[in-house]
């Protein structure tokens, strides 16, 4: 939505919510993406923080038992050839 974005952003990213949100996606993967949170009590900013991509845990514990399964079945084939 060309909401959550600040216009700026989007005219300078191409024009259209969607360039832009490749656009962000591209520098989270970088890590160079910068959030700030206005709100009534503290226009200047609320929270602030740097966001950065991490794989989700299920993508890591996938890798992990897949790893465990190819050396696995390695084992397996080196055994039946002795």
């Amino acid at each position: 939505m060309a909401a959550t974005y600040n216009g700026a952003f989007i005219t300078a990213h191409g024009g259209t919510a969607a360039t832009a949100e490749a656009a962000l996606v591209a520098a989270m993967q970088l890590d160079e993406t910068y959030v700030n949170i206005h709100d009534v009590n503290f226009p200047a900013g609320e929270i602030r923080g740097i966001l950065v991509s991490v794989p989700e845990p299920i993508t890591l514990s996938l890798f992990g038992v897949g790893l465990a399964g190819a050396a696995a079945l390695r084992r397996r084939k080196v055994k039946a050839k002795i």
